[in-house]
């Protein structure tokens, strides 16, 4: 009787434990200004797309896009030479280039 309790409790830790995480409620609510760069919220962002979906108004994998006060804009779009960058190089010339989830990187 005593292992069918313990096997019974150990069941619904587990049960609840993985409910959490599907009724968001692991997820703690962020805002862009919660954030000190819009850079800031796009990593926060692409670690966890689904708990930080409420940083992409407009769900296009980019975080924060209202937010412009650590934007530096390229002389030149055509020129900023961002396509074909890994994310962690695109991430390095956040003044021209965007990574943006599912599409890579592009200018700004």
């Amino acid at each position: 009787m005593h292992n069918l309790l313990f096997v019974s409790w150990m069941f619904l830790a587990v049960f609840l434990t993985g409910c959490g995480r599907l009724l968001g409620l692991d997820c703690i609510d962020t805002n862009c200004s919660d954030y000190p760069t819009r850079l800031a919220a796009q990593m926060d962002y692409e670690a966890d797309p689904e708990c930080r979906a409420d940083l992409d108004a407009d769900h296009d994998g980019v975080a924060c896009e209202e937010d412009t006060r650590d934007e530096v804009h390229c002389s030149s779009a055509s020129g900023c030479q961002c396509s074909g960058k890994n994310r962690d190089a695109c991430f390095a010339d956040a003044s021209c280039c965007l990574w943006v989830v599912g599409r890579g990187c592009g200018c700004r």
